[in-house]
């Protein structure tokens, strides 16, 4: 697979799965809190993260995830229920960018861009900085 995006404990990603919890694709900045590399033939990572835009009260997930395909900036992985992944549904997790946010969430880019304005701090920081 050769380089492929790097996921750390305390850091910000762009979360899609498709399709989402209706038809379309769900989009949403995520915070891994833990993850560990469980198996390399297929790559494998157990994580916990922080959903930021689901529903109020369940936002923290654990995840076994199976990856697929993996680049410098994206993976593209299936969720494991189990010893096989369900293939009914892919998640793909990315370097998160300005242009991801401002492509699938307009108004949280806005507030962002907002709170930039008056600090000097980088995206993962304002991230933190919500109130989700």
């Amino acid at each position: 697979m050769g380089v492929q995006l790097e996921l750390e404990e305390g850091n910000w990603y762009a979360w899609e799965i498709t399709p989402g919890y209706s038809e379309k694709t769900y989009y949403s900045p995520i915070k891994i809190e833990r993850v560990r590399q469980t198996s390399f033939s297929p790559i494998r990572y157990e994580m916990e993260m922080f959903n930021a835009l689901y529903a109020q009260g369940v936002r923290n997930f654990r995840l076994d995830l199976v990856v697929a395909q993996a680049c410098h900036d994206a993976l593209a992985a299936y969720i494991s229920y189990g010893a096989e992944p369900d293939l009914s549904r892919q998640v793909t997790i990315r370097s998160i960018s300005w242009e991801w946010i401002g492509q699938h969430m307009p108004r949280l880019s806005q507030a962002i861009a907002e709170k930039m304005a008056k600090r000097n701090t980088d995206m993962g920081g304002l991230l933190d900085g919500i109130n989700w």
